[in-house]
C-alpha cells in the first residue's frame, strides 16, 4: 500500500444528512471572507424573482431567520426535489437537458408551485411561502454546525453529485454512479428509478461496485462475517454503516449482503433501543472502529422517534402517495444539530481515536433550497453515452465540514487566491470514494466520475488541540408515535415510500422474529 493521503488518519467517518444547500446552512458564516473573496458566502443582497418567466417580476431577498420555532422548521411544506424541479430552480425553465451556466434564479418560483401540506395531522393545508426558500441560518439557529465550521474546516465548493434527489446522490457516494435502469440505456434520476420491481420481501436494486467492496478486496482479513464472529470482535472490520431507522445504503447489493440484523455484520443500528451507549461508541471503546464508517440519520417517524436528517418538510411518509410526499410533524433542524453534536461529543471523549479520525459532515443534496453558486459541468459517470440525462453537471452546493483536532481553526477549504473561480472539477460525493481509496490504498471498478474526482488533500494541519464540548441545542424534541404506515406498503411500488416500506417491513419482520425467539 502507498503512503496515506492525509498523514496520521486511520479512520474516516462520514455523516450524510439530507437536503440543505450550502447557503441555507453556512452562507452567512464568514461575512468578511465573503467581502474579501476568500469565502463563497452570501452578501445579503441576493434575490430571486417570484416568476422569472414574467418581465419585471417582484423579487424576494435572502434573509436570516430569528431564533424561533418557525425558523427551525422552515421551509414547510417540502420543496420540490424531482429533476424537473431542479431544472426550474437552476435554469428557470423546463428544458429537459438545459445547457450553459445556470442563473440560479428559479428557487422561489419552483417552491411557490409546490402543493400544500397540513402542519399537523387532520389540519388544513399550509401553502408554501416562496420567500421561505431564501432563508438562511445563523450561529443562533444552527449553533453546532457553525461552531464546528469555525473550529475546524469548511468546504465551500462541495457539490451534490447531480441535480437529482436523495437516493441518486447517496448511491453516488457509494458507487460513483447512479447506475442505469435495468433493461434500458437510461440513467437513474429520480428516487422512483431505484425501486422499480421492488417487492415486500425487499431485494436490492443497485448492483454497482461499491467503495465498501473495494476496501474488503484490499484488506480481506478484516472482512470476516457470519455466525461465531462476535459483535464486539477485537479485529475491526473495514467498514460499517450505522443507521437509525433504515439503511438506504442497503439498496446496494453488497451492503445488503453484509447486513445481518441478529449477528451484526457491517450494518448496525447507530444505537440499540435498550442501550444507553451507541454502537458507534462501543466500537471505539473496543478498538473496533472501522477504517470507513458511514452514518445515516433517521429519515422518517414510521418507527417513532425524532427525525434528525434535517430534511425540510415533514417527518412522516405517505406510503399511498406515488411521490412519497412528507407528512407532519415538521422536521426541526435542532434534531440534526443534536445528532451532529452527539457524534462530535463521542469522538471528543476518545482523544487517541479522534486524533486519528477525519470526521466528514455533508448533505446528500440541496433539497430545493436557495444557493447562489452555479454548479459547473461534470465528467459523466458513464463510459458510454446514455439516452437521457448523462450527469454532465453537478448538483447544487451542500454544506461540508472536515473535523479533526489537528485541523487549523477557521480553515476554508480548498485554499485559493481571493476571487478565484470554482475549481473544475470541484469536490462532490465521489470525492469520498477517491479519498477512501487513496487513504487506505484500495482500488476497484469505478467509472470516469470517480477517476476525475479530487480527493480531500492539503488540509491545513497543526498540533493536536483538545476539543471543548458544545452545548446541545436547547429544545425538547417531539417523539412521534408509531403510525402504522408500513401496513400500507404496496409491493412493487416504484417510490421512495415503497423502498423505505420494504426496508421497514424487513426490519419489523426481524424485530417480530426476535421477540418470538425471546
Amino acid at each position: 500500500m502507498g503512503a496515506a493521503l492525509i498523514p496520521g488518519i486511520e479512520h474516516i467517518v462520514v455523516l450524510m444528512l439530507e437536503n440543505r444547500s450550502f447557503d441555507n446552512v453556512l452562507g452567512g458564516l464568514y461575512p468578511a471572507g465573503t467581502a474579501a473573496g476568500t469565502f463563497r458566502g452570501l452578501t445579503g443582497d441576493e434575490t430571486n424573482p417570484l416568476n422569472p418567466t414574467v418581465p419585471n417580476s417582484p423579487v424576494v431577498p435572502v434573509f436570516q431567520g430569528p431564533a424561533e420555532d418557525a425558523t427551525y422548521v422552515m421551509p414547510y411544506p417540502d420543496p420540490g426535489e424531482l429533476y424537473t424541479d431542479m431544472v426550474e430552480q437552476l435554469f428557470s425553465n423546463q428544458d429537459p437537458l438545459p445547457v450553459g451556466v445556470p442563473p440560479m434564479s428559479g428557487f422561489a418560483w419552483s417552491y411557490g408551485q409546490q402543493p400544500g401540506a397540513p402542519a399537523e395531522e387532520g389540519g388544513p393545508n399550509v401553502c408554501p411561502v416562496p420567500g421561505h426558500i431564501m432563508q438562511y441560518f445563523s450561529a443562533e439557529t444552527m449553533p453546532v454546525s457553525w461552531a464546528l465550521a469555525q473550529r475546524y474546516a469548511v468546504c465551500d465548493t462541495w457539490f451534490a453529485s447531480g441535480p437529482v434527489q436523495t437516493i441518486a446522490n447517496r448511491i453516488f457516494a457509494h458507487c460513483g454512479t447512479p447506475g442505469v435502469l435495468p433493461g434500458t440505456n437510461e440513467s437513474r434520476v429520480n428516487n422512483p428509478d431505484f425501486f422499480k420491481g421492488i417487492t415486500d420481501t425487499f431485494e436490492p436494486t443497485v448492483q454497482d461496485f461499491t467503495v465498501f467492496e473495494a476496501l474488503d478486496n484490499a484488506y480481506p482479513d478484516a472482512c470476516v462475517q457470519g455466525p461465531g464472529v462476535p459483535d464486539d470482535a477485537d479485529t475491526a472490520l473495514n467498514w460499517k454503516v450505522y443507521y437509525h431507522d433504515a439503511p438506504l445504503s442497503a439498496l446496494c447489493q453488497y451492503v445488503y449482503d453484509n447486513w445481518d440484523f441478529f449477528i451484526g455484520g457491517n450494518v448496525y443500528h447507530f444505537q440499540d433501543e435498550l442501550s444507553s451507549v451507541t454502537n458507534f461508541e462501543q466500537d471505539i471503546q473496543n478498538d473496533a472502529l472501522p477504517k470507513y464508517s458511514f452514518i445515516e440519520p433517521r429519515y422518517s417517524d414510521v418507527f417513532g422517534g425524532t427525525v434528525n436528517s434535517n430534511h425540510p418538510g415533514g417527518a412522516g411518509i405517505d406510503f399511498s402517495d406515488p411521490n412519497g410526499d412528507s407528512l407532519p410533524p415538521a422536521v426541526d433542524v435542532r434534531a440534526g444539530e443534536t445528532l451532529l453534536n452527539q457524534i462530535y461529543g463521542i469522538l471528543s471523549k476518545y482523544p487517541d481515536t479522534f486524533g486519528k479520525t477525519l470526521f466528514i459532515v455533508t448533505y446528500d443534496e440541496h433539497g430545493g433550497l436557495y444557493d447562489h453558486v452555479a454548479p459547473p459541468g461534470a465528467v459523466s459517470p458513464f463510459a458510454a453515452p446514455v439516452d437521457n440525462f448523462p450527469y454532465d453537471r453537478y448538483g447544487v452546493r451542500v454544506p461540508t465540514l472536515f473535523i479533526n483536532p489537528r485541523i487549523t481553526p477557521g480553515t476554508v477549504y480548498p485554499p485559493r487566491e481571493p476571487g478565484a473561480p470554482v475549481a473544475v472539477p470541484p469536490h462532490d460525493h465521489t470525492s469520498l470514494i477517491q479519498t477512501v481509496l487513496q487513504q487506505f490504498g484500495a482500488n476497484g471498478g469505478f467509472g470516469p466520475r470517480v477517476a476525475s474526482a479530487p480527493p480531500i488533500a492539503g488540509l491545513s494541519m497543526g498540533d493536536y488541540v483538545s476539543p471543548d464540548p458544545l452545548a446541545d441545542p436547547v429544545y425538547i424534541p417531539a417523539v412521534s408515535p408509531d403510525r402504522g404506515r408500513v401496513s400500507t406498503f404496496q409491493p412493487g411500488a416504484p417510490t421512495l415510500a415503497g423502498a423505505l416500506g420494504g426496508l421497514y417491513k424487513k426490519i419489523q419482520d426481524w424485530k417480530d422474529m426476535g421477540a418470538y425467539l425471546e
